[in-house]
């Protein structure tokens, strides 16, 4: 009994001797993250000192800080997104660098927002809400009833009861010429000008077709939206539970549903800056046109900014008027933002449809990849290889890839030589190989090459954010929009946390893409 009881107590006495180690261990690291955050606190102190004693009067100095700050924040972006990292690492380290400047920028100027985010109140804007009414307020009032039925088809005419026939016939039209006059040349246009993850490049069916012309006409954009979402949400979870089988190689054949529009990583850096401007004034300004036509007071108008990037805009409406509203008005404030999106989407469509046709005359001799499907993308193939021969024969111009891979039959291994070695393709039961290439413009003509840009990413972006901020989320207009519809608070609330898991299980594959 003795030596059990000693054996015991040493038992005791080891498990204690562990556990002191552990907390030995733990120790530097709980320090460590104490003295950050009191380095943080100490530098964000002092800056707010700085800053108040400039506005005191007794620091001249701080906009020169402040734009020695933003010139070197940009200088260390640039470096960030023309590195050799990841997408992934390339995108986290340069919205940190942006958190770190606007938190700076904050401290320095005491000016309003949250952590980075930077919130800017502007008094042009409301004159320029001021000007879009006189310019087009006559016709908003129709517009934005097109736009309640562009986003929501059919289904319009029982959600909405002040559309009347006539207005929910001319939305229709509108509905139908958008999917078969601009949509068709959306995805070849976003796959020019935006750094996107590999595609399913599979061909759809016939049938496939008419289901999706169908939801679009009896459900708008934004059943369309809602699909697509949950489809890919049940792929991303077919493909989870298959890699819980055993199936490992299934996750790298699986893509997010969702992607990031960042300037300078899935975007042209300056293009893609003037084309969020363009996207983010037209936005507010159909809501703050809305509002200034049905009376509602416009307290404010401004941007935001992560750091010195443009992430955001707003219009401060009177909230209390607008509650005390009608559901006809609430519907066209709620709606007018991604209906001005989906009308510039429009109206920038021809001049880049013009430049998208005469760009061949300014090609240079040479195919570079700017789609790929998922399975080639395991076997390395990448957007931005350039393509020096198929099976063997050399390609310079997109004429010569089309005529060597026309006739392929289904299920056929192919050669594509590339400038980063040698790849074996086997086309897929339509004879596809999986491939979308393009002819970059030659440098010389950078201006065309630029032009384009900024006109092709005013007219997809435009399209992709009017269309998903019509989905019930919160923040988006659709939740507004979904409440007016359904006038049911329990089922809305169902129908956005679907959503909002389905948009997290889109966004999984980024962890392992």
């Amino acid at each position: 009994m003795g030596l059990r009881n000693e054996n015991k107590g040493k038992k005791v006495n080891t498990l204690q001797s562990n556990g002191e180690q552990q907390q030995d261990c733990a120790a530097p690291l709980k320090k460590a993250v104490a003295g950050g955050r009191a380095l943080w606190d100490n530098t964000m102190s002092a800056l707010k000192k700085f800053g108040d004693n400039y506005r005191n009067g007794n620091v001249p100095i701080i906009p020169i800080t402040v734009t020695a700050l933003v010139i070197l924040s940009i200088f260390i972006f640039y470096l960030i997104v023309t590195s050799d990292l990841s997408g992934v690492i390339k995108f986290f380290t340069a919205i940190l660098v942006l958190l770190l400047t606007g938190s700076f920028i904050r401290a320095l100027t005491n000016a309003e927002g949250m952590s980075g985010l930077i919130m800017i109140r502007l008094k042009e804007g409301i004159k320029f809400v001021e000007w879009m009414t006189q310019m087009v307020g006559r016709y908003w009032d129709v517009i934005c009833d097109v736009g309640l039925v562009l986003s929501f088809g059919v289904v319009s005419r029982f959600a909405f009861k002040h559309l009347s026939l006539e207005r929910i016939m001319w939305g229709l039209i509108a509905l139908v010429a958008f999917n078969l006059l601009i949509v068709p040349y959306l995805p070849i246009m976003t796959m020019m000008l935006i750094n996107i993850p590999p595609l399913a490049t599979e061909s759809a069916g016939a049938e496939t077709y008419s289901l999706i012309l169908a939801v679009l006409f009896f459900t708008g954009f934004v059943g369309y939206v809602l699909v697509s979402i949950f489809s890919s949400s049940i792929k991303v979870l077919a493909a989870v539970a298959h890699f819980f089988l055993g199936d490992t190689s299934i996750l790298q054949t699986t893509t997010p549903g969702v992607s990031f529009v960042i300037p300078g990583i899935t975007l042209p850096l300056l293009e893609g800056i003037i084309a969020l401007i363009v996207l983010l004034v037209v936005h507010e300004g159909g809501h703050g046109v809305a509002a200034r036509l049905a009376k509602v007071r416009i307290k404010s108008t401004g941007i935001i900014t992560l750091g010195w990037l443009p992430m955001g805009a707003f219009v401060d409406v009177n909230e209390k008027q607008l509650e005390k509203a009608n559901e006809k008005i609430n519907a066209k404030v709620s709606v007018a933002g991604s209906t001005a999106n989906l009308a510039t989407c429009a109206i920038f469509f021809i001049p880049t449809l013009i430049l998208l046709s005469a760009i061949p005359n300014y090609y240079a001799d040479k195919l570079v990849v700017i789609g790929i499907s998922e399975k080639l993308a395991m076997k390395g193939l990448e957007n931005g290889m350039q393509i020096l021969a198929v099976n063997g024969a050399e390609v310079h111009n997109i004429t010569q890839f089309a005529q060597l891979t026309k006739n392929i039959s289904a299920n056929q291994t192919i050669t594509i030589l590339t400038n980063k070695g040698e790849f074996l393709v086997t086309t897929d039961s339509a004879g596809k190989i999986g491939i979308i290439v393009t002819q970059p413009i030659k440098d010389e003509y950078w201006y065309i090459k630029s032009l384009f840009s900024i006109c092709g990413l005013i007219t997809v972006l435009n399209f992709l954010v009017g269309v998903i901020n019509l989905i019930p989320l919160p923040a988006f207009d659709g939740h507004r929009l979904f409440k007016i519809a359904i006038k049911n608070d329990a089922i809305v609330n169902a129908i956005v946390w679907l959503v909002i898991i389905a948009f997290l299980l889109n966004l999984l594959p980024w962890l392992w893409h």
